[in-house]
């Protein structure tokens, strides 16, 4: 990567269990990209503006997705409007003041993964009111899904079944090349190679917006 004007980027890794996102975010921690980005920060799922408590899950390893059943509708709708409240208020002063920084804002999964896989989320309200909301939280730079056949998906985690991946892999590449600033990436080849196209789509986005 080589230098452009210093703004950074912001983007979001999707895709089921066992796509490589772990492993994928790792390296691009490693590189660091000094010659471009100040940094690389990285943020689960949401901004997490509250205060933790012991029943916020969002940061722990999730071993069982589909173990718990779904929220009533009346919880998931005060869940969704948390989820609005935390990404809206957290872009302006956790994500922001990140990119005014030449930060290269890294989250692992985003609000849209509900929409692929309410179960996860133990989302239990109607998914048009969950679509409608997420039209109007700040969305990423690029939304990057890491994309494989579900048997090679299935080959690295089983934490739901081969029916529910091969699913989600096909409701999760309908969901991005449907967006504008979607990127698809094929996870089924050396992590060195996925990272490198990673890097590109973030240097493309970065120089065709003179950032």
């Amino acid at each position: 990567m080589n230098n452009t004007k210093k703004n950074g980027v912001w983007i979001a890794m999707l895709g089921p269990d066992g796509c490589g996102k772990t492993s994928v975010i790792e390296q691009l921690l490693l590189r660091h990209h000094k010659n471009t980005f100040s940094g690389v920060d990285v943020i689960h799922l949401r901004p997490h503006l509250s205060l933790k408590c012991k029943h916020d899950k969002d940061n722990a390893v999730v071993e069982d997705p589909h173990g718990k059943k779904a929220r009533n509708k009346v919880s998931s709708f005060l869940k969704i409007l948390y989820f609005f409240f935390d990404y809206t208020a957290g872009y302006f002063i956790k994500v922001r003041p990140l990119l005014k920084r030449n930060k290269l804002v890294i989250f692992d999964r985003y609000y849209m993964d509900m929409l692929v896989d309410p179960r996860r989320y133990r989302y239990g309200g109607p998914m048009w009111f969950a679509r409608f909301v997420g039209e109007f939280i700040p969305k990423p730079n690029l939304i990057i899904l890491l994309n494989a056949p579900a048997d090679i998906i299935q080959s690295r985690k089983q934490e739901v079944s081969f029916e529910e991946t091969t699913r989600q892999t096909k409701a999760y590449l309908k969901l991005v090349q449907g967006m504008k600033h979607g990127v698809v990436i094929n996870s089924d080849q050396s992590i060195n190679k996925v990272v490198s196209d990673i890097e590109n789509s973030v240097m493309t986005y970065k120089v065709q917006k003179g950032r």
